[in-house]
């Protein structure tokens, strides 16, 4: 045990140098100089074994019955001082590789890397934590060389059970590689459904949308009710009117715009009308009077005339070539249709 323990401390030495200077270099330089001294985070490693927490001193198992009242204590003074839990997983429990995309995915590859990550891996993006690390461009071919690296969220969440237990909340996953990426999950454990999310945020623009709507006409009832009081002065009744017209041209222009537009919950539904059940959609996306849609479907040569029927659509096409999912057998695809001028 004790060689297992001295022989995982000095694999580990080098990548605590590495970590703790990395986490240093993002501060300013103002405050590097000020603090004098920055917080080391909390290391733990998964081990054949169970987990180990490490520090200068060598590894100790993290099993909550075997830890003293002091090392507990000790531990939670950690966490809470560090700030930063970072959990190190065996070689085995990783998935890394070397993938190439188009230059022109440079700004988007978060983007692109979880649209096609089932072309990389054996999962959906929904069922892994990812990160990956730019190696370099080819300028000849312009292709981007990245180190993608996965973990599968079924495998880590008997460790973030256990880890939980001794009140520990992880904020990123590594290797004791130090060339290999980092996993952030700061925001991530308490993430809901996508679907749930999607539609709170369908909802936010809903209501700004709406709000300003409401806002104008509460406030020029306001007006009005402050213009009908008997002891209003003249002048103030005339910067009450012109406060009123220019309210009033603001929510008429507004409402003329939305007139002009197809409405949110009216796209929406039209879409769940026309799209058959064979279908579904993973991106959904409207801007400048356009419609993008991505996704994959049993039958996807029919999807540009059920688009071309609607009232709402008119010039549907698809936007890239129509691929087989290997592992769905669905038709993945990319289309876009313009929204008809002219609808309420």
């Amino acid at each position: 045990m004790n060689s297992a323990a001295s022989d995982l401390k000095a694999r580990i030495r080098p990548f605590w140098q590495w970590w703790t200077s990395q986490l240093q270099g993002l501060l300013p330089a103002s405050w590097r100089q000020a603090s004098g001294r920055h917080h080391k985070p909390l290391i733990i490693s998964a081990q054949p074994d169970g987990l180990h927490w490490l520090t200068d001193k060598g590894a100790t198992p993290l099993l909550a019955d075997q830890l003293s009242q002091a090392q507990q204590q000790q531990l939670a003074t950690l966490a809470q001082k560090a700030g930063k839990v970072l959990l190190l997983l065996p070689k085995e429990q990783v998935l890394a590789k070397v993938v190439q995309l188009p230059g022109a995915a440079r700004n988007r590859l978060e983007e692109v890397l979880r649209f096609e990550m089932n072309r990389y891996t054996p999962f959906s993006a929904e069922q892994v934590h990812f990160a990956f690390k730019e190696l370099g461009l080819d300028r000849s071919s312009d292709r981007l060389s990245l180190m993608l690296m996965v973990v599968s969220k079924d495998s880590l969440a008997p460790l973030l059970q256990q880890l939980d237990l001794l009140g520990l909340k992880v904020s990123a996953l590594g290797t004791d590689a130090p060339d290999m990426p980092t996993i952030s999950l700061a925001g991530k454990q308490s993430q809901g459904p996508g679907r749930f999310a999607w539609l709170l945020a369908l909802a936010a623009l809903l209501v700004l949308a709406i709000g300003p709507l409401v806002w104008r006409e509460s406030r020029i009832q306001e007006l009005q009710e402050q213009l009908a009081a008997p002891k209003a002065a003249a002048e103030r009744a005339m910067a009450v009117k012109a406060q009123i017209s220019l309210l009033t041209d603001g929510a008429q222009a507004l409402v003329q715009r939305k007139r002009q537009q197809v409405s949110a919950l009216d796209l929406l539904k039209e879409l769940t009308q026309r799209i058959p059940q064979h279908t579904w959609i993973s991106r959904l996306e409207v801007k400048d009077q356009e419609l993008r849609l991505l996704g994959e479907s049993a039958d996807a040569s029919t999807l540009v005339g059920l688009m071309e029927q609607s009232p709402l659509l008119q010039d549907a096409r698809f936007i890239s070539p129509v691929t087989v999912n290997p592992r769905s057998q669905r038709e993945r695809f990319a289309l876009t249709a313009k929204l008809r001028e002219g609808q309420p």
